[in-house]
């Protein structure tokens, strides 16, 4: 599943790329001011978010990727409104939204997973908590009532031989 997840955020690596090889072909194409050979800042952010996403991914910090990918998203929004602008084609754009939207199920899933898992070990741990307490309680419960039973035996037995003087008085 690691490989295959590593293999998602490639490909979503390696689309970014080709993206921005398309957008310079385009560029070199127009003969318009020099700025705009540079790539748009909203691919320099997408490939750092990319680059983030990634390694939160190797570490299996899901709840982090989860919160990454959403900016991955917003980024991915900013740029594909300037990439439109320059032409990008329709059929790279889906294959990407795509890659993207199957990388962000794969996250959810997974950081889903990691909460219910959190979750069960919480519960099984508040659940033998509770099972040590009472068991604590019923094993007071052993030794206390063999002692209350042996304290009422006591007085009765003190209260036969109370009524056994008063008898010979």
């Amino acid at each position: 599943m690691k490989k295959f997840l590593s293999s998602y955020i490639l490909l979503v690596l390696c689309l970014i790329l080709i993206m921005s090889g398309c957008q310079k072909g385009e560029e070199k194409h127009s003969k318009e001011s020099p700025e705009n050979n540079s790539p748009p800042n909203s691919l320099e952010d997408l490939q750092k978010l990319s680059e983030d996403v990634l390694t939160s991914v190797n570490k299996k910090e899901w709840n982090s990727s989860l919160s990454q990918i959403k900016s991955v998203h917003s980024k991915w929004n900013d740029f594909f409104a300037e990439a439109e602008k320059k032409g990008i084609s329709v059929e790279k754009t889906e294959k990407f939204n795509k890659d993207l939207n199957t990388l962000t199920n794969l996250i959810i899933s997974k950081a889903m997973e990691e909460n219910k898992d959190k979750a069960a070990l919480k519960y099984k741990k508040a659940e033998l908590e509770l099972e040590n307490e009472i068991g604590y309680k019923n094993l007071l419960m052993k030794i206390m009532i063999p002692q209350k039973r042996n304290q009422i035996l006591k007085v009765k037995e003190i209260n036969q031989k109370k009524k056994r003087i008063l008898s010979r008085i």
